[in-house]
Formats: structure tokens, sequence, C-alpha cells
């Protein structure tokens, strides 16, 4: 690290990161009350080498938080028979349900044929969502299913993005689910 220091590559291309060795933690928090995706280290005893050899690790904040199943869009390939994706919201201020995205991953086999069995006996016509809708071809819910998801951030537009399904909450009642403004892990 000091050599590198030594070589003084400041410009406009070119920056050495700054190094706050053993404050891993407190700088983990601070990026986190920033708003910042996380933070990148390395073992102090590895040398610096070009590539990814495993000495340098990406450390994500990450969000989780329950959100209401509003409903479903049908699968494709090896899930035809089950769904793609759940279609998820959250309730605003005044008790809408608003939609914010949808999950389509981290579901095992067993998840899947629960979750289509509760979908299928929920099934109504119209949509649960106020305002912004999910995407054509939807099948709607009676939103009373609570959806615990992990994802990475939260969009300008009230949509969550990179999200991974964690399981169905029966603990927490829909209707009390609203956008958790502290959900970093």
């Amino acid at each position: 690290r000091e050599r590198l220091e030594a070589l003084g590559l400041e410009g406009d291309h070119w920056r050495i990161s700054p190094s706050h060795p053993g404050e891993g933690r407190a700088l983990l928090e601070a990026t986190a009350a920033q708003g910042l995706e996380g933070v990148v280290a390395k073992r102090l005893d590895s040398p610096y080498r070009a590539g990814r050899d495993g000495r340098w690790r990406k450390i994500k904040h990450v969000l989780r938080q329950e959100l209401v199943v509003g409903g479903w869009t049908p699968g494709g390939g090896g899930r035809a028979t089950t769904f793609g994706a759940l279609q998820l919201g959250v309730h605003d201020a005044d008790g809408a349900l608003r939609y914010c995205g949808a999950v389509g991953t981290g579901f095992d086999e067993a998840a899947l044929g629960r979750v289509l069995r509760a979908l299928r006996e929920r099934e109504v016509d119209a949509s649960p969502f106020a305002g912004r809708q999910p995407p054509a071809g939807t099948r709607f819910v009676v939103p009373d299913l609570v959806a615990e998801v992990r994802f990475a951030e939260w969009t300008p537009d009230g949509s969550i993005r990179h999200s991974s399904f964690l399981g169905l909450r029966d603990d927490v009642p829909a209707a009390a689910v609203v956008r958790d403004r502290k959900s970093v892990v």
C-alpha cells in the first residue's frame, strides 16, 4: 500500500481509494447511512494483483422486508407449469396498495408448489394495486399473502431491484405492510 501511494496517482482519471484498516464495520455502517452500495475490502497481508483472485471482497448492503403479494405472472421454460414471478406491493399512508416490483428467484421446488397453491386459491379478476400496475398478463390475487424478500435497493420510482424470495410470512398481517425505511441488513 505504501509503494502504491508513493506513485502519486492522483488525477482526472486515476485515484487511489483511501484505506481504512481495522475500520471495516464502521465504514460499512457509514456507507449504509449514506445510501451507498457497500464497500470493497482486501486482506491486509495479500498483494495487489490484477483481476479477480479472491483476495478482494465486495460487501454489498442488502435490504430485506415483507411485501404484499398482489398477483403473479405465469412461468416459462422450466417453470412453465408454475409461476414466473410474484407481483408485490406496499401500503401507502392512505392504506392503498402500491405496486413495487416483482420477485422471481429464490424459490425451491417445495416453495413453488406451496406458493402456487396459495395463489390459485386467491385469484380475483381485478387488480388490488392503486396507481401504477404490474406487467400485462399478471394474474391478480386477494392481497392477503405476505412474502419476505431480500433486494438490493429501492429505485426512485418506488420499485425494488435485484430481489430474491425468502419465504411467506404468516405472522405479519398484509394490511400492516408499509415500506420500511430502515431495512438494511
